[in-house]
């Protein structure tokens, strides 16, 4: 039970971090089928239901969606298998008078019904490496360039202070991250749909392969600060946090590499690249990320700037800050920094993504350890050129009775695209068995 429990605890630490991403928690509430000591089950409720002001007419729109899981283990062996079933409804369709471009009509867009796969997939488990085969969740290094969910084997290794993975796979709509069963873009439709989409719709279109290699922890160097002075307190009122970090320190350095292929796709698309994070005297992460799209006649460089900081105080709240800037350097002409399968998510109704950079993200989050866990969320987007989006979202959030999860979020979104802005407001719901 007290594995169960960790595991519960980390999902839990995730879904606070990522609350944008992916709300669900489905994963962090496997309990035993009966008594049994190998196979475990959970399954999830969620629907969301919303109105948006877009030119002529007002919009609303619902999401609902069920959600079943099961995992079996037995020693070093796993299986996991999640589906899902998704319906959704917009009450007008088009992207209103207010929006410039025209061809609305032939726009694909999911079916209204969609049953589908999220996970399947078997994992063998050492002490020096995993291995997995079947529908997974794939994200390689910082989670930048590779984030999605494909169908392949992947191997992640460590050894002492140096870790790696090896993955190769095939990427299809109907399970993609951003695609017809797990996205929500195309339920608010106020751009041209999924925009530039390169993941295919049959097998063997929109693949890729990638290895990682980084060394982690162990590398300091010393600050200005005195390493004999004892730690600094922080007191605010009823609010305390210890910052104990006296040393700058490098926490990972790695190396990525991924290549891009598939009928779908008109050429191969390689890219490369490296990052690192550190952490600050004043206790903020910073991750710095450089990546090379060596893409024959369109060539560019993309980089990525984020600062973070979390405080745990003393009575059990915790408040967050982050700071995020994705930029792009064109060496062939105008090009574009455009991975196929990168998902960055920026922005709860836009999700902007890496094609749209330059973007600067900016989140400020707080969450009380009492009763319901109430929280709420700012996050800034902003598009510093092309069509010059922008999004501001405020989202408050809750839990009742550890199954229970109500978000409420209002998002205000600008552009060059939309003669007005649209101001959107949804509820959203998540209970978990």
């Amino acid at each position: 039970m007290k594995k169960y429990l960790y595991l519960v605890l980390w999902f839990c630490g995730c879904a606070i971090a990522h609350a944008s991403d992916c709300k669900s928690e489905l994963a962090a509430h496997y309990k035993p089928v009966a008594d049994s000591k190998f196979l475990l089950w959970a399954a999830e409720l969620g629907g969301s239901a919303g109105y948006f002001n877009l030119a002529p007419t007002e919009r609303r729109y619902m999401v609902q969606k069920i959600y079943l899981g099961l995992s079996a283990e037995w020693g070093k062996h796993q299986w996991v298998g999640e589906a899902g079933y998704k319906y959704w409804n917009r009450s007008n369709t088009g992207p209103g008078l207010g929006v410039s471009q025209s061809g609305w009509s032939s726009l694909p867009q999911p079916e209204k019904r969609n049953l589908g796969l999220r996970e399947a997939f078997y994992r063998f488990h050492h002490a020096s490496y995993d291995l997995t085969l079947g529908l997974q969740s794939v994200s390689l290094g910082s989670g930048w360039i590779v984030d999605e969910r494909a169908v392949g084997a992947r191997l992640d290794w460590n050894k002492g202070v140096w870790e790696g993975s090896l993955v190769s796979a095939a990427v299809m709509s109907d399970f993609a991250r951003m695609q017809d069963h797990c996205a929500t873009r195309h339920v608010y439709r106020l751009l041209r749909g999924g925009r530039l989409r390169l993941v295919g719709s049959d097998w063997g279109e929109t693949n890729f392969a990638g290895a990682t290699l980084a060394w982690k922890a162990g590398s300091t160097m010393s600050s200005t600060k005195n390493q004999e002075e004892p730690d600094t307190e922080w007191i605010l009122q009823d609010f305390s946090a210890t910052v104990s970090e006296p040393r700058l320190a490098v926490k990972k350095v790695g190396l990525i590499f991924i290549q891009e292929f598939g009928r779908g796709l008109y050429e191969y698309r390689p890219f490369w690249g490296g990052w690192m994070d550190i952490r600050t005297p004043g206790g903020i992460d910073a991750s710095v990320e450089g990546v090379f799209q060596a893409i024959s006649q369109e060539r560019a460089l993309g980089y990525r700037l984020q600062l973070d900081r979390q405080w745990n105080w003393r009575n059990g709240n915790s408040s967050s800050f982050s700071l995020a800037y994705y930029g792009r350097v064109s060496i062939d002409g105008h090009s574009r920094f455009y991975p196929a399968f990168s998902n960055l998510f920026l922005g709860d109704v836009l999700r902007l993504d890496s094609p749209d950079l330059p973007v600067l993200a900016l989140s400020i989050g707080q969450r009380f350890f009492c009763q319901a866990s109430p929280s709420f969320r700012i996050r800034w987007i902003q598009q510093i050129e092309k069509d010059n989006l922008q999004e501001v979202d405020f989202q408050i959030g809750a839990q009742l009775w550890q199954r229970i999860r109500l978000f409420t979020t209002f998002s205000h979104i600008t552009g060059d695209p939309l003669r007005d802005s649209v101001w959107v407001g949804q509820l959203e719901f998540f209970l978990t068995l």
